[in-house]
């Protein structure tokens, strides 16, 4: 229940999206040059044992890698769900122990300048992390430990690490019903969710 600020920073240099048309209704238009969207901090997004990221997705490839969703501030890196312009998908956390667990889908599974579901789950009581497009498992692998707490580091739409420009990588397209869950959510909820459209 945290509506976050629409294109703030450290700096204040980056911009607002454009609200438009998103899958139903309305959705965030991302320039992929400086919007974003920046959740405040709160103990709710301190997830340590399981979360999934969830995403409509309209997107441009641009030659860079995209984020969707991403709790990272440069140094420091939570999770986050990102799009690479081979069409592929990918999936990351920190672990409490500094570890990095990533999986990614194989090149050509995300459709680019239609609407896309994807969802990204991490649970490392399980050991297993899994990603999906469409309602269809794409990618999966082993967690590493539990995440990392990382207290005071925020939630970004559309961005990563926006307080350090050089990695920013903005994203370029429009996102929608966005939600972030404290479990891992099945493999057939994911389906659920896209089927629900």
């Amino acid at each position: 229940d945290n509506p976050g600020e629409l294109g703030s920073d450290s700096d204040d240099d980056e911009a607002e999206p454009d609200r438009g048309a998103g899958r139903s209704g309305g959705g965030l238009i991302f320039d992929g040059k400086d919007d974003l969207v920046r959740v405040k901090e709160s103990s709710s997004l301190r997830l340590r044992q399981a979360v999934t990221l969830e995403a409509w997705i309209w997107w441009e490839p641009t030659s860079q890698w995209q984020p969707i969703i991403a709790r990272s501030d440069w140094p420091r890196r939570a999770f986050g769900l990102y799009l690479h312009e081979s069409r592929l998908i990918n999936l990351s956390y920190v672990s409490a122990a500094g570890n990095v667990a990533a999986i990614q889908s194989a090149a050509g599974v995300v459709p680019a300048r239609q609407w896309v579901h994807v969802a990204g789950t991490i649970d490392t009581v399980a050991g297993a992390m899994r990603l999906y497009v469409n309602g269809i498992e794409v990618a999966r692998g082993s967690s590493a430990d539990s995440l990392a707490e990382a207290p005071g580091l925020p939630v970004q739409l559309g961005a990563a690490d926006a307080g350090y420009p050089a990695s920013c990588r903005p994203f370029k397209g429009a996102l929608d019903e966005v939600v972030i869950y404290n479990r891992a959510l099945s493999a057939s909820e994911v389906a659920g969710r896209w089927a629900g459209r």
